[in-house]
């Protein structure tokens, strides 16, 4: 096993859902391994005309035209590497699961939610406004994505009790933090929470609870991008529904099939090698050797996901490839 495999193995046995076994068996049978290595092969084909160009200016088996190609060459792997991130923001929330804040003013049914959703009495239910005042969370299967839910503190414009105070802020601030907002807000009351609705974004959710009393659902209220339902978490009427529309959009951020970067020092990684690849495309016309040495970094930064590290490569084909020393 190579590191990256090894971290899959980790991952396989903490593996909570569907997804993250799947995700983890792929890695486990290489797929991120050879993806990884097989970028850092075609950086060590750049680079292997270039050094020999650098250290072996005499030897005239080195073919210049194939040294002159290692600009475009070098921008075609940052390329590649660049859309590698992009593609593996999704891949990571398979593994690391999503995190789903429940906001809204006190007592409109948030802890409701939350347990119903959850299918377990995780949070106090009560009619007194503001029992919540810390934050309560379940964690719960969504099409194969691991949610952790976050039921909040009752949000309200003030209070003078400062440990509901504390749980305002919390709130506000796990609201910011979370990958999805679902805003509960009550029909029945006349006046709509603007703090609420501040704190969400497109792509959320804005629920109107009590929809087992048929009240009237007011119109205009969702921010643009957000999707207004209408549910009662104490009949189980929408219910169903919501849940289907919570993991579309849920599995929406996780769909994806390809090799992933897991792991943070992964995308440190290939980070790194883009960087390290930018500033080789800045000094290749200039100063080739020193573009030479960020390539290596680049590959360097490349064999660290799976452990592979090291110069030997380089000249190994250096000497396989070129009449060098023969």
């Amino acid at each position: 096993l190579d590191l990256a495999q090894a971290e899959a193995l980790a991952d396989l046995i903490d593996a909570e859902t569907n997804e993250q076994r799947k995700q983890a068996l792929g890695q486990l049978g290489g797929r991120l391994s050879e993806a990884a290595e097989g970028l850092r092969s075609r950086l060590i084909s750049v680079l292997t005309p270039l050094e020999a160009d650098i250290d072996f200016p005499d030897e005239g088996d080195v073919p210049a035209a194939v040294a002159a190609r290692a600009g475009p060459a070098i921008t075609k792997l940052k390329d590649a590497l660049t859309a590698f991130l992009a593609n593996s923001r999704r891949a990571r929330t398979i593994r690391k699961g999503i995190n789903i804040a429940i906001i809204g003013p006190p007592n409109v049914g948030k802890s409701s939610l939350v347990n119903v959703l959850a299918g377990a009495d995780v949070a106090i239910v009560s009619d007194v406004a503001g029992t919540t005042r810390d934050v309560v969370e379940a964690r719960l299967d969504l099409g194969g994505i691991l949610a952790t839910l976050s039921d909040t503190a009752g949000l309200r414009d003030e209070t003078n009790d400062a440990i509901e105070a504390e749980g305002m802020a919390r709130a506000r601030s796990r609201a910011k933090q979370a990958d999805l907002r679902v805003a509960a807000l009550d029909p029945r009351v006349e006046f709509v929470s603007r703090e609420t609705l501040d704190l969400l974004r497109p792509g959320d959710f804005l629920v109107w609870t009590h929809a087992d009393l048929n009240p009237a659902i007011p119109h205009g209220v969702a921010p643009d991008g957000v999707a207004a339902v209408s549910l009662s978490p104490l009949t189980g009427l929408g219910v169903d529904e919501f849940i289907a529309a919570l993991t579309a959009a849920v599995s929406a951020q996780g769909n994806f099939n390809g090799p992933a970067l897991t792991r943070a020092r992964h995308v440190r990684a290939v980070e790194d090698a883009v960087a390290a690849l930018t500033r080789a495309e800045e000094k290749i016309e200039t100063a080739p050797e020193l573009a030479a040495e960020d390539a290596r970094l680049a590959a360097r930064a490349l064999g660290s996901i799976t452990g592979a590290v090291g110069v030997e490569d380089v000249l190994d084909e250096i000497f396989s490839s070129f009449c060098i020393g023969k």
